[in-house]
């Protein structure tokens, strides 16, 4: 098989994997918490509010400190250090547009949960994609 016929067959780069899994993980971890911490309704659009601003601030701090590079997500423990480093940055911005968002700022125990929780979506899908396509890429792709 050519490269160009190896290129025609690709789904998706890398990159754009990486991205829609790092968006896809924030909103499982508002969905997740609106309705089972929340005991709110399983709405998508209800969700925006608290989603958005913290996938803006996701991209945001991920441009900022190559998070998607690839050498970011190279090996396992360099995509979960790297999630963790993001999230420094990531998890602030986001209650900061959200507070702007909303018009008020967030509550205390949201802010304190927000870290820790982000930080868990986010490595965990890190780690798995670290796993997926490091397995890949040593098999010649």
């Amino acid at each position: 098989m050519t490269k160009k016929n190896a290129e025609v067959r690709t789904f998706a780069s890398p990159l754009s994997i990486l991205v829609a899994g790092d968006l896809t993980a924030l909103l499982l971890f508002v969905l997740i918490g609106r309705t089972g911490s929340h005991g709110m309704p399983f709405s998508l659009l209800q969700s925006l509010p608290t989603a958005v601003p913290f996938a803006a601030g996701w991209i945001i701090a991920s441009a900022m400190l190559r998070g998607y590079r690839s050498s970011a997500v190279s090996a396992p423990v360099k995509a979960v250090l790297s999630s963790l480093i993001i999230c420094c940055l990531a998890v602030p911005i986001g209650l900061l547009f959200r507070s702007l968002w909303l018009w008020r700022p967030p509550g205390i125990i949201f802010a304190l949960v927000a870290f820790p929780l982000t930080a868990l979506f986010m490595s965990s899908w890190r780690l798995l994609f670290a796993l997926a396509f490091g397995k890949l890429n040593r098999r010649g792709r």
